[in-house]
């Protein structure tokens, strides 16, 4: 949406529809142009990313010396021993159970926010009427 936004900010032309406008850029730019400035967004994704390991790494390393040696690693042989490898994933159905309708209802609560925020905001930094690319 920001591409077409600021293709719509840009032109000088006659006016145009939203889905005119993203079927010209797609045609006269191609498809990897959508994309053009993700590499911010990758750019700022990183750092935030190995914030997140490096703190839980840390409190994991601080916190581990406080449990017995025997516990560390036991309940995973425990578990190997008393039921096979199989016997590591009998939790799944119900995790996926839990995690796939949550991630459905985020990703559709996401999208619908979004679009929202889109729809209301867009006409507020416009200058010129929708036209052609």
């Amino acid at each position: 949406m920001d591409t077409v936004k600021t293709v719509i900010q840009s032109c000088h032309t006659d006016q145009r529809s939203i889905p005119y406008i993203g079927k010209s850029i797609l045609s006269k730019r191609g498809l990897s142009r959508l994309y053009r400035g993700i590499t911010s967004n990758i750019a700022s994704s990183v750092p935030i990313s190995a914030i997140y390991n490096f703190s839980y790494e840390s409190v994991k390393g601080a916190l581990l010396p406080l449990f017995a040696k025997e516990h560390h690693s036991n309940a995973f042989w425990g578990i190997i021993r008393k039921g096979g490898f199989s016997s590591l994933y009998n939790g799944c159905g119900a995790v996926l159970c839990r995690n796939v309708p949550h991630s459905i209802i985020k990703l559709l609560c996401g999208g619908l926010a979004g679009s929202t925020a889109v729809l209301y905001t867009i006409p507020f930094d416009l200058k010129r009427p929708f036209c052609s690319v």
